[in-house]
């Protein structure tokens, strides 16, 4: 899956084709994937361990993405393509 999310205004810039919200949900893998497509170098997941039952959230949808530690990015918003990028998603505890 190859999708031209790279939107360059300044060098090493990159503006994003997406807010934080529309990601909850998909496969962090997915999410993942989608970040490199834009350009970004510092991609991190981490496991929140909070599901239940699976009846809300599956296994691997994302909670949460943050970059540079804010979750409140918007589409049009730029960022570095250097900044951190965190992808929480959803497993069930051990």
């Amino acid at each position: 899956m190859t999708t031209n999310y790279l939107i360059v205004h300044r060098p090493g810039q990159i503006e994003l084709p997406i807010s934080e919200k529309k990601l909850h949900g998909e496969n962090y893998k997915n999410v993942e994937l989608k970040f490199e497509d834009m350009g970004f170098e510092n991609i991190k997941y981490e496991k929140v361990r909070d599901l239940k039952l699976g009846l809300f959230a599956h296994s691997g949808d994302v909670s949460e993405v943050t970059i540079n530690g804010d979750n409140d990015f918007k589409k049009g918003d730029n960022y570095n393509k250097k900044s951190k990028i965190k992808i929480y998603y959803h497993v069930f505890p051990k």
